[in-house]
């Protein structure tokens, strides 16, 4: 049981406790507020690999050339000089799982030296579905995998959100820079 001296320093400090309470709350707000209004880009970091995990088959199977584990989130800079149409850039890796909306899966590596800005990039298949990528960079030897399913956005992995499949054999995959110039092009086996 509390006296009444103890009651007494109990309330000399309870302003002080409220007050310590509603700055740290404004100070929370104030950060959460400036860190999600700012600009951001996934810079991509080329030294690392992952293991693939197969949301279909829920196992893990060998270690694919992904490259960017993790990223840094930085404002985005300025475009560097555009490189010739001629000059290759960026090439399909691969496509998983196709028909398969849970699976399915384009992977894009970085060709070339440098870094490669993919802000403004389109994937178009042929019957009108695009794909408009973020501000991001593929550093040399990177590569980022587009999944055709609903998901979050990771630095290693981007989702298009669709609600259905949309690579059958047969069928071209284009990748446009932000020009609008044809940079890579895949036929889907």
């Amino acid at each position: 049981m509390l006296s009444f001296k103890d009651m007494s320093v109990l309330k000399r400090l309870l302003p002080y406790i409220i007050l310590n309470i509603l700055v740290s709350a404004l100070v929370t707000l104030a950060v959460l507020s400036l860190w999600n209004g700012a600009p951001r880009s996934i810079v991509l970091d080329p030294t690392l690999t992952v293991a693939n995990q197969n949301p279909a088959q829920g196992s893990k199977t060998a270690a694919r050339a992904i490259t960017p584990t993790h990223g840094t989130l930085e404002p985005p800079q300025p475009s560097a000089t555009p490189q010739p149409v001629t000059v290759k850039l960026i090439e399909f890796g691969e496509v998983s799982g196709a028909g398969n909306l849970g699976a399915e899966a384009i992977l894009l590596r970085r060709v070339g030296e440098g870094e490669l800005r993919l802000n403004g990039w389109k994937l178009d298949d042929e019957a009108g579905h695009r794909y408009t990528f973020p501000d991001m960079v593929l550093f040399k030897s990177g590569a980022v995998r587009l999944s055709t399913r609903t998901g979050a956005n990771t630095v290693n992995e981007l989702f298009w959100g669709l609600k259905d499949a949309v690579w059958t054999s047969g069928k071209t995959a284009t990748l446009m820079d932000d020009k609008g110039n044809l940079r890579a092009s895949f036929v889907i086996p």
